[in-house]
């Protein structure tokens, strides 16, 4: 279905992904964040990052849904604030902050959800978008182009949500596989694909300003094919 909504039972049992962007597909994993994590951030979260029950209310309620244009000005701010933290350290904060102008603006928000072969979806904790995902038709492949949630659900499963929700809904439209890019660096973000049962099949490079980094690709085979 289009919606699905879920009560959590406790604190922490979200799970998430971080991201990295290229020009056309980003992955899961915070740069600043992980970077804290591999100096001795919480252990229990996905990626590394610093991820306290805390954070996490008990009775908060996540809904999975399709993105509609009234929620373009919510991810656009969204975009702004999680790019930056899925960005490897190699990358200067000049061609972030370009790559998040050209890129990630409610024209390009609005052209995806419009568009007949790409798919937008979020993740709304208790009324406010906190993550979102950008699903691509290839064809006999479904591309994850963007994976993001707000640094405040990394470890807490919205993400997990969110790439449970895609491949379900590309399961169900015969597609035979879901494709994606994950930064070589981001060895947290590739282990949490690979615990959905993604498999690295190769590698691509992407551009962020000015310069241009190295990504892992992913393929999960779906029960479709």
């Amino acid at each position: 279905t289009a919606n699905h909504r879920c009560r959590r039972a406790s604190a922490g049992q979200f799970g998430h992904e971080n991201q990295v962007v290229r020009e056309g597909v980003d992955d899961p994993a915070g740069n600043r964040f992980w970077f804290r994590a591999w100096h001795g951030a919480d252990p229990g979260c996905a990626h590394g990052t610093h991820c306290s029950p805390a954070h996490v209310a008990h009775n908060e309620q996540m809904e999975i849904r399709e993105a509609a244009l009234a929620d373009v000005s919510a991810l656009v701010a969204l975009a702004a604030r999680t790019f930056p933290l899925a960005c490897p350290p190699s990358l200067s904060t000049e061609s972030i902050e370009r790559f998040i102008a050209d890129n990630l603006n409610a024209e390009s928000f609005t052209d995806w959800i419009e568009a007949p072969t790409t798919r937008v979806t979020v993740g709304v904790v208790d009324g406010v978008v906190s993550a979102y995902l950008v699903l691509i038709d290839e064809g006999e492949a479904r591309f994850v182009s963007k994976c993001y949630a707000a640094p405040e659900f990394h470890g807490h499963g919205l993400a997990d949500a969110l790439l449970n929700e895609a491949i379900e809904f590309a399961t169900a439209r015969d597609a035979h596989w879901l494709r994606l890019g994950v930064n070589k660096a981001n060895v947290r973000a590739i282990r949490f694909y690979e615990r959905h049962g993604f498999v690295i099949v190769g590698e691509r490079t992407f551009t962020v300003g000015d310069q241009i980094e190295s990504d892992h690709v992913l393929e999960l085979a779906l029960t479709s094919a």
